[in-house]
C-alpha cells in the first residue's frame, strides 16, 4: 500500500541538534505501564525498546503531517494509547533494548487515520500507476507508460524539483511499509513506478511530488503442475513460447481468485470490438472505474476472494508478479491471481493470445498485479 506509515523522520532531523541525549526511538506504542513510566515501543526497523520517563520528561502532541513542533502541544502520558505514533528522544543502554527518555514526540493513533485517510484520498484524486518507458538522466524526467482499457499511452514525468520524495520497493515486496529512500538514478526502463502530482491541462505531463519505483515482473500463463506440499506450481509463459517456470509460493505472497464476472469485465476491455462499442474499462471489485482515479493495486487484489495453493486447479490461467532479479526460469512469488477462462461459444473470441490486449501491447491480467495502469485493477 503507498500510503505511508508516517515514520516522523523528519521530526528526528528537525530536533535532533536542539533536544538533549544522543539516541532515538521511532515506532508504535505496544504497551504502556503508567505506574511504572515506562512504555514499549515496537521499532519502524524492527524489534522492541522499552522507554522510561521521570517527571523532567516532556511529552508533546505533534500536528499531523508536521515536519517540525511548531505548533505542537503538551500531553500527559496517561493519553497515550496502543497504536500512537512515538519519537523518544534520550540515551539507550549497552544493550539498545532500554532509552531513558527526556522527550516523547506523540502523532497520536486518531491523528495517523486521518492523516492516512486523506493521503488515500489524494493518491486516489493524483496518483498514476504504470512502467517506465524512457529515462532522460539530464532533464530528470521519464516516460511512463499507462495502459486503460487494452490501449497503452505515455506521459512525461518531471522530477527535477529538490522536494521530489523518491522510494523504492525491497526486491521482495511491493508495500510501501517495506520500501526505502531512493533517488532518481534509481528509475530504469520496465520499472514499475507509482507517481503523485499533477497533470498539464493536457494530460501529456506531471510534476512528480512522491515517486514509487521497483523491479518486478509478470509471468502469465498457464498451470502445468501444482505441488501444494513444495509450495511451487509450474507455469507455461505465454511470452517465452511455452517455457515452463517454476514459481515458489511463499507463506507472504498474496494469492487470490479472479471472479467469473471479473474475468469477463477483463476479457472485454482487452477486446477491439469491446473497445470500439464503448465497452467500459474493468474496474475493481464493485463498480466501474471512475475517471482520473488511481487505485491502490495491493486494497484493490486483497478484496478479492483468497485462495490456497491447493485450490489451484492444472490448466487454469495465472498471473504472478515477482523479482525482476529472479532467474528465468523461476519466479518466487510476491503477488498471484488465478482465474479460470470462461467458454466461449463457436465463433467466439476465446483464441485470443495470452498477454495481449487490443493493441498487442497491453494485458489487463498483468496489470492487475500493479504492472501499471490508471484505472482501478
Amino acid at each position: 500500500m503507498l500510503t505511508p506509515a508516517l515514520p516522523l523522520f523528519a521530526l528526528v532531523a528537525m530536533i535532533a541538534a536542539a533536544a538533549p541525549g544522543r539516541d532515538n526511538v521511532v515506532g508504535e506504542l505496544a504497551s504502556i505501564a503508567p505506574a511504572e513510566k515506562r512504555i514499549v515501543v515496537r521499532q519502524d526497523k524492527g524489534g522492541e525498546v522499552s522507554v522510561s520517563w521521570d517527571e523532567a520528561t516532556t511529552f508533546l502532541r505533534a500536528r499531523p503531517g508536521a515536519t517540525s513542533l511548531e505548533g505542537a502541544t503538551t500531553l500527559a502520558p496517561a493519553e497515550l494509547v496502543a497504536g500512537d505514533r512515538l519519537l523518544c528522544r534520550g540515551t539507550l543502554d549497552a544493550s539498545g533494548a532500554r532509552l531513558g527518555a527526556n522527550r516523547v514526540v506523540v502523532m497520536t493513533r486518531s491523528d495517523v487515520e486521518t492523516r492516512r485517510q486523506r493521503e488515500r484520498e489524494d493518491w486516489q484524486k493524483r496518483g498514476l500507476a504504470g512502467t517506465v518507458a524512457s529515462v532522460d538522466a539530464t532533464a530528470l524526467e521519464f516516460g511512463l507508460r499507462l495502459t486503460q482499457a487494452g490501449t497503452a499511452r505515455t506521459l512525461v514525468v518531471e522530477a527535477a524539483a529538490p522536494a521530489v520524495a523518491f522510494r523504492r520497493y525491497a526486491p521482495g515486496s511491493v508495500r510501501f511499509s517495506d520500501a526505502r529512500a531512493g533517488a532518481f538514478a534509481d528509475l530504469a526502463v520496465g520499472d514499475q513506478v507509482r507517481v503523485l502530482g499533477n497533470r498539464s491541462a493536457d494530460g501529456t505531463r506531471l510534476v512528480a511530488e512522491q515517486v514509487v519505483s521497483g523491479a518486478f515482473r509478470v509471468v502469465r500463463g498457464v498451470v502445468a503442475e501444482v505441488d501444494p506440499a513444495g509450495r511451487t506450481l509450474s507455469v507455461r509463459d505465454g511470452s517465452r513460447g511455452g517455457g515452463l517456470v517454476t514459481v515458489t509460493v511463499g507463506p507472504e505472497a498474496l494469492l487470490r481468485r479472479l471472479p467469473p464476472m471479473m474475468v469477463m469485465r477483463l476479457l472485454r476491455s482487452s477486446d477491439p470490438a469491446s473497445a470500439e462499442t464503448g465497452a467500459s474499462a474493468p474496474g475493481a471489485p464493485g463498480g466501474p472505474a471512475s475517471p482520473g482515479r488511481a487505485p491502490d493495486p495491493d486494497e484493490a487484489l486483497e478484496r478479492l476472494p483468497a485462495v490456497t495453493l491447493a485450490e489451484v486447479a492444472k490448466g487454469e490461467e495465472v498471473a504472478v508478479l515477482g523479482p525482476r532479479e529472479a532467474p528465468a526460469t523461476g519466479l518466487p512469488a510476491i503477488k498471484l491471481a488465478v482465474w479460470t477462462m470462461p467458454s466461449w461459444p463457436a465463433g467466439g473470441r476465446g483464441g485470443r493470445g495470452r498477454g495481449e490486449g487490443a493493441t498487442g501491447t497491453a494485458d489487463p491480467f498483468s496489470d492487475l498485479l500493479g504492472a501499471g495502469g490508471d484505472t482501478p485493477w
